[in-house]
């Protein structure tokens, strides 16, 4: 895929929130993209860079069953429960 292909690919990934596990773009492919291989595709682009880096935080906040989200609705940090010894 081209440079721009892959940027709006990428895009509306993004776009939708689906960033946990981005797999390539080509039919069949199942391999997933490193988040170097995807930042050098939309780190110029800092609205989306940003938004990308948001929505990682957020759905690696979701996917630990240790961490939740602060309640207060303004807040976006997150308490970490310490594993019992």
């Amino acid at each position: 895929c081209c440079r721009i292909c892959w940027f709006e690919y990428l895009k509306s990934r993004i776009t939708e929130a689906k960033v946990s596990a981005i797999t390539c773009s080509s039919y069949k492919c199942s391999v997933s993209l490193t988040e170097d291989f995807i930042m050098q595709f939309i780190k110029d682009d800092d609205k989306l860079s940003t938004k990308y880096s948001d929505f990682k935080k957020k759905a690696e906040i979701l996917d630990n069953p240790n961490r939740k989200f602060c309640p207060h609705p303004d807040c976006n940090s997150y308490l970490e429960k310490i594993p019992e010894q």
